[in-house]
Formats: C-alpha cells, structure tokens, sequence
C-alpha cells in the first residue's frame, strides 16, 4: 500500500467536490431528494467551504492523497507560526478504515514534533474519526463550538522545553 501527497490543482476541482459530496452521503440519505438535487447541494456547500477557506486561511494548502496513485482524499492544513491547523481531511468511502487517514495525519504530526509545533484540528462532535484523533495524541481543546469541538495534539519537544507546566499525577 502507497500513500502519497500532491498539491490539489485546478484540475482536481471535480475530485474535490466527490470527495466533499462523500463526507455528506449519510446526511443526505435522509432526504427525499434525487441524485440531482444531492449534486446540487453538496456542489454548492463545497463551493461554500472552498471560498471560506481561500479567505479565511490563505496560505493554507490543499493536497490530494492518492493510494496506489489513485486519488482517494483531501488533506487540507494551514500551516501558523505555532502549529498546524488541520482544515480538513476528507477520505472517499472506499478509503476510509484502511489507515490511510492514520498515515497521513502520523506524517503530519512528526513533521510538526520536527518543528516543535503543536497539532490542531475542529472535529463534528459526532464523528466518529475523533476516535482517531483520540489514540493519536489530540485533546479536547475548550468547550464545544457549535457542533464543533476544538481538539489539539500538543508537541512533545515543546512541552519537554517547558519544565514549568504542570506534569500529570
């Protein structure tokens, strides 16, 4: 098994709205609508979220993650001056449960521990990937957000270059 990153171009802007479309296909199979209403609707939400993110988060990058050269995901992080922000990280169904997720935020989380950095991602409280987030090093950041929970994987070079936190009993 491969698992590989490349930058998201424009070209990939169908695969990015599948990809979205994907991570909406349990809510929308409560609906009545039809295929064509879904499309719609995801296209719009994903187009909705795409601009967010360009205006909120600028520098932030967008990358496709490919398994065996086959795009099956989206990993999108903005990188800060103190941590990585993980925007979003969206895997097709087919993907999902095969650690493809796992590597790519392991790959993240030690290039962040390279720089001392800390980790941070908003999860849906209902997700069930915060289970993920969980065995991975990541904590509940604050209350919750809306539907939201801020969740934050701190460095361990960081927290070692500050001897005076507290140290859990």
């Amino acid at each position: 098994m491969s698992i590989c990153l490349r930058p998201a171009t424009e070209q990939d802007q169908a695969l990015l709205q599948r990809i979205y479309a994907s991570t909406r296909s349990a809510e929308l199979a409560l609906t009545q609508w039809d295929e064509a209403q879904c499309r719609a609707f995801t296209g719009m939400q994903y187009e909705a979220q795409r601009r967010y993110y360009a205006e909120q988060y600028p520098r932030a990058l967008c990358q496709i993650i490919e398994l065996d050269r086959q795009p099956v995901g989206r990993l999108w992080v903005d990188r800060r001056p103190q941590a990585l922000h993980v925007l979003d990280i969206s895997l097709l169904e087919a993907a999902r449960g095969r650690g493809v997720g796992s590597h790519c935020l392991r790959a993240l989380i030690a290039e962040a521990e390279s720089e001392g950095l800390q980790v941070s991602i908003y999860v849906e409280l209902h997700n069930p990937a915060r289970r993920l987030y969980e065995r991975l090093g990541f904590r509940v950041d604050g209350a919750p957000r809306g539907l939201h929970q801020h969740m934050i994987r701190h460095s361990l070079v960081a927290l070692s270059s500050h001897p005076q936190e507290s140290q859990p009993c």
